[in-house]
């Protein structure tokens, strides 16, 4: 009976939670298509992260070209919400440009928009759409900082070279936060899931549910499981 009302529990919230999961086709080294949770890609994959030639789709703007280590990173056609195209090139993520960037905080660095982008507290913008506010070291996102998804999702907490580590990944509209640590290629590692409108959880340890608690369900179950009077 236990594995069963664990099993009812599951199915019940977890569709809601896992954000970043695999659609389609081999996501782990071959092609396929992934919701990364703020946004989805489909191509190459190589040890789990886009790698090679590839889609990425914000919500918005649309990227299209060659990937490497789970970034852009070489030549595309970057696509934006208006329709209007772009030749682009990136390296690991960040926008190359032939014009030159900005200098914010004395230092050039593309997209900065307020403070030290290289090595101090700044705003960076990209075009996806998405923004981040926080520590940069050697011209990295790195330290304590928030990201602004454009597709609506927050993330607070701290950063290792351009990659969320460890914090609060609060998913939107779906009222779902996530605390805890996350994978190199941003998805959810170890910690716990709360659903805000029904106060459900969802415990992970290295990318395994390991416990889930949904007290609208386990109310029903208790209740049909009592004897009629």
């Amino acid at each position: 009976m236990k594995k069963l009302i664990f099993f009812l529990l599951l199915i019940s919230i977890t569709v809601d939670f896992v954000s970043a999961q695999c659609l389609s086709g081999n996501c782990k080294d071959g092609i396929g298509k992934s919701d990364l949770g703020y946004a989805v890609y489909e191509g190459s994959f190589k040890n789990g992260k886009p790698h090679g030639n590839g889609v990425i789709d914000y919500g918005g703007d649309k990227y299209t070209g060659e990937f490497a280590d789970g970034s852009e990173h070489g030549k595309g056609i970057l696509t934006r919400k208006n329709g209007k195209t772009e030749n682009v090139e990136y390296s690991f993520g960040n926008l190359v440009r032939k014009s030159l960037p900005n200098y914010v905080g004395g230092v050039p660095v593309e997209g900065c928009k307020k403070g030290d982008c290289k090595n101090g507290i700044g705003e960076i913008h990209f075009p996806s759409g998405n923004r981040y506010v926080g520590d940069f070291q050697g011209g990295m996102i790195h330290g304590n900082g928030t990201f602004y998804f454009a597709g609506g999702n927050v993330f607070e907490g701290e950063t290792k070279e351009n990659v969320i580590y460890k914090g609060k990944f609060s998913y939107h509209p779906e009222e779902v936060d996530f605390v805890g640590t996350f994978n190199p290629d941003g998805t959810p590692k170890t910690g716990l899931y709360t659903h805000h409108d029904t106060d459900a959880t969802v415990k992970m340890k290295d990318n395994t549910i390991t416990e889930v608690h949904n007290p609208a369900v386990e109310a029903q179950l208790e209740a049909q499981q009592k004897p009629p009077m």
